[in-house]
């Protein structure tokens, strides 16, 4: 499949799918062959725009033989029953995250995946990005020394008028979570990559400003099997917000990741301003405020995997994990007792 054009369809056609269609046409050897929503309006617009087929439901999309992988841009609890129905039907599968809403419904794809032998990937950029490809270099190769402390703070801002406008928002049924699940994911993903597996989670998840079901403002503190011991701070319930956070410190080191740039890098030996770089990430209070460059690097990552018969960067049992570890976060919050995370070794 080396040179062959891969053709797209995708599910869903709200703001996610804009960048999917940017990224798609952003490659030679990708094709945005069709699309499909519920809501007819949204898909006709981009039909219309970008001169593709308008599916009348999934089902016709997954037929079609011209398509070869699809790109699922729901609301969160639709996400694991349209991956199954593509995986099923042969499909690649790239996924907005979270891969799921439930722990269940993730290793239902998962195993769905293997048994079929298709690509599913979830889309976590932060997995591609050269600033936390260097600090994983530099992890890996003990630049830090012992790793002591981790400190994740995603600050967030979500108004009202965000969570009326998608009634789905904030729902256990549709989100899965609220700060730690929607907005958090990928923090929360990039501990796993970074960090590996967590031996134990504690912590506190509460609504406190926003009139949701799910939470609106979490803490919590992962012991890692690596030995490191991580706080995490989530929250969209603050004004004005501001850009995530990822302190690592140990004992040779400390560097801190600001969205994703390197905005302090103090190692022993090493040059302070060798990686510092400045972020294009302003969607802690802007939702939509996500650089095109990232979905980018996904769909490529997603393109190589399909046509070279490769592991995406995130391949589905990542995104069980990341689930896995924010769903611990919420049992250990309404128990009072920490909890361990269900962890599957790739």
């Amino acid at each position: 499949m080396d040179n062959k054009v891969v053709k797209f369809g995708i599910i869903g056609c709200g703001v996610a799918a804009n960048f999917h269609v940017r990224a798609i046409n952003n490659f030679e050897d990708a094709e945005l062959y069709g699309v499909y929503d519920k809501n007819e309006v949204n898909a006709k617009r981009i039909a219309q725009e970008q001169g593709v087929k308008l599916f009348s439901s999934i089902e016709e999309m997954l037929q079609d033989e011209n398509i070869d992988a699809v790109t699922i841009c729901t609301p969160s609890g639709l996400h694991a029953q349209q991956a199954l129905m593509a995986i099923k039907a042969k499909k690649h599968v790239l996924i907005e995250k979270p891969l799921a809403t439930t722990e269940e419904d993730s290793l239902k794809v998962v195993k769905e995946a293997e048994k079929c032998g298709v690509t599913v990937d979830v889309v976590a950029q932060l997995r591609l990005s050269k600033s936390v490809r260097r600090i994983k270099r530099a992890l890996n190769e003990g630049r830090l020394g012992k790793l002591t402390l981790v400190e994740l703070q995603m600050v967030y801002f979500r108004s009202d008028e965000y969570y009326k406008v998608a009634p789905w928002r904030g729902t256990f049924e549709m989100d899965g979570g609220g700060a730690m699940m929607n907005q958090g994911i990928h923090g929360m993903d990039l501990l796993l990559y970074l960090f590996g597996p967590a031996e134990k989670t504690f912590g506190f998840a509460e609504t406190m400003a926003r009139n949701i079901e799910t939470e609106d403002t979490a803490a919590a503190v992962i012991k890692f099997k690596s030995g490191a011991i991580c706080t995490v701070t989530a929250t969209t319930s603050v004004y004005p917000g501001s850009p995530r956070i990822l302190r690592i410190c140990g004992t040779k080191g400390t560097v801190v990741l600001t969205e994703d740039s390197i905005t302090e890098w103090s190692v022993e030996g090493e040059s302070m301003d060798r990686y510092l770089s400045e972020s294009s990430y302003t969607s802690f209070n802007k939702p939509e405020a996500i650089p095109e460059s990232a979905h980018n690097t996904v769909v490529r990552d997603f393109l190589d995997s399909v046509k070279e018969g490769k592991k995406p960067v995130s391949e589905a049992a990542d995104g069980f994990n990341a689930v896995s570890l924010i769903k611990s976060i919420y049992k250990a919050s309404q128990t009072g007792q920490s909890v361990k995370p269900v962890f599957i070794k790739k």
